[in-house]
């Protein structure tokens, strides 16, 4: 039936399964599950609906489902409809505020560094905790992709950057 988008509505079906057993997430886990079905405005209905009683919630219920529900995307990227557009400017808020209340805490940068793509708040999560795995790994993807952009017309013997990988290349050194 879906067999060009097979992981992304598995994936859904499985994790709207779940999370519909789980207390708090049933309306998560139902709005996965319209997703699947193809259910497109019932499912954003039901999205909406998950986000106004997670803002009803305490702030600090608030950010353990933010961290359940980005660690959910993370580990979960073949499912490209799980994290929409409602929930994502939720964790965006919720983030930037946690990010503000306690700077010096790493997970809310990790997260922060996820959903926005944002290699800054990665290397501020592993400044604040050297051992944070998933913030490791993002920066020696970044800087890898970086060095491989910079490479990649060393056939033709021209270097985009400099000779010290410092981060994005500079693209002012194109001869």
């Amino acid at each position: 039936m879906y067999y060009w988008n097979r992981d992304n509505f598995e994936g859904l079906k499985a994790v709207g399964d779940k999370y519909s057993a789980l207390e708090g997430y049933e309306l998560f886990g139902k709005y996965c599950l319209q997703k699947e079905q193809g259910l497109k405005k019932q499912a954003n209905a039901t999205l909406n609906e998950f986000v106004t009683r997670c803002k009803n919630q305490s702030l600090a219920e608030q950010r353990m489902i933010a961290v359940e529900l980005l660690s959910l995307g993370y580990w979960n990227r073949e499912i490209h409809q799980l994290l929409a557009y409602p929930v994502i400017a939720f964790l965006k808020e919720l983030l930037a505020q946690w990010v503000v209340e306690e700077p010096n805490h790493s997970i809310p940068h990790r997260w922060l560094g996820y959903i926005n793509e944002d290699i800054t708040s990665y290397e501020k999560a592993l400044e604040l905790d050297p051992t944070d795995e998933i913030s490791l790994t993002q920066v020696v993807i970044s800087y890898l992709k970086s060095v491989d952009f910079q490479a990649h017309h060393l056939s033709e013997s021209i270097l985009l950057g400099d000779m010290i990988c410092t981060g994005q290349p500079k693209l002012d050194t194109f001869t």
